[in-house]
């Protein structure tokens, strides 16, 4: 079974026993370094598009037991992230304002068919998802892994191709500036092929 831990070694304090929920639920807040995040968030090969986080962060997390095989997660962060736009290529920063909530379910719940995996969301949209909703994944163990969610979490977040002018990107929209000039160069640079129509 996949654990945080995996990615970094400051994720192992945030596997929680759901011992430790108990009827009175459980507050906790996790710090997370730079290095931790982006050992989390890299994509191997592929550095240039590997989400970064831009400084150290704090996240919020209220644990709350609904019964002996379900429990409510919910979580609070701001988040500054950094990632290559898919256009010019320059860095670009963008906030996320994490605050999500997530049932998670014993994976002996699920049917003989069904296989949780490491833990996964089982809406086919996320984003229909009303405030009195909630998604819902699955644990293992009795354990449930606050990296795992959160990880999951930011990557519903972001956008799949970042660029400067998306909705949640900060500073200017370094790309406008780099299409004004191409325009301008192409309109300027004579067509070299041009002489071939041309009659004397």
């Amino acid at each position: 079974m996949l654990s945080s831990s995996q990615f970094h070694s400051d994720f192992a304090t945030w596997a929680v026993s759901t011992h430790e929920v108990g009827v009175n639920g459980l507050k906790l807040s996790r710090l997370i370094s730079i290095e931790s995040f982006n050992a989390a968030f890299k994509e191997a090969g592929n550095e240039l598009f590997s989400w970064q986080l831009v400084e150290a962060s704090t996240i919020d997390f209220i644990l709350t037991q609904e019964n002996d095989k379900a429990f409510k997660v919910h979580a609070c962060a701001d988040l500054r992230v950094r990632c290559a736009c898919v256009r010019c290529l320059e860095p670009v920063d963008f906030k996320l304002a994490l605050d999500f909530g997530i049932t998670m379910m014993e994976g002996s719940e699920l049917g003989p068919d069904q296989t949780p995996g490491d833990y996964a969301f089982d809406s086919d949209c996320v984003e229909s998802l009303t405030e009195d909703d909630n998604a819902v994944g699955y644990f293992l163990g009795r354990t449930i892994d606050l990296g795992l969610i959160l990880r999951e979490q930011i990557f519903l977040e972001v956008p799949d191709y970042p660029e400067c002018q998306s909705p949640k990107a900060m500073g200017e929209a370094t790309c406008k500036l780099a299409t004004a000039l191409l325009s301008t160069q192409m309109s300027t640079r004579e067509n070299p092929f041009v002489k071939f129509w041309k009659t004397n």
